[in-house]
């Protein structure tokens, strides 16, 4: 702005030097303000709309940027819940069966097959819904969908005898 303001002054200060006429002079110097001021105007308007822009810009990044902190904060709650890191302790809390005492059991050191309840003694079978296991399987019969050396046609034949 300020070299704008000095090559005005030049142009004042040529054009005084340049024209003889004082009337002549004052109306071009008034036709230059007039026109710099036209100018400025225009440079304040487009600075202000830019502004405006920048600060519209702003917001929208700043809810984007809230969105995402927001939509990470969730996938970091679903890895968790979904993978497994050795360091944590994983508990659940389980009923007895047999005399209705809740416990809690420590899976950190690997997945349990039962649990000993420590009010009633009784031996509690955990059931992971591991349909695909069966006794004596490598997992590849027609219901593990593997390669496997039991034979679970044999089973279902005898289960037809019965």
């Amino acid at each position: 702005m300020k070299e704008l303001q000095k090559n005005l002054k030049k142009i004042v200060s040529d054009i005084e030097s340049n024209l003889k006429n004082q009337e002549d002079v004052e109306y071009v110097k008034n036709q230059i303000y007039n026109l710099y001021n036209a100018f400025i105007d225009e440079f304040e308007e487009l600075e202000n709309k830019s502004t405006e822009k920048v600060e519209s810009l702003l917001i929208r990044y700043k809810a984007l940027e809230d969105r995402m902190s927001e939509i990470e904060n969730s996938i970091d709650k679903i890895e968790n819940d979904i993978y497994i890191v050795e360091s944590q302790e994983y508990d659940f809390d389980i009923t007895c069966p047999y005399c209705n005492t809740e416990l809690s059991v420590d899976c950190s050191e690997g997945i349990k097959h039962s649990v000993v309840c420590p009010v009633c003694n009784q031996t509690i079978e955990l059931d992971w819904n591991d349909h695909n296991h069966h006794e004596g399987c490598s997992h590849g019969c027609q219901d593990c969908g593997n390669d496997c050396e039991h034979n679970c046609e044999d089973e279902d034949e005898e289960e037809d005898d019965m």
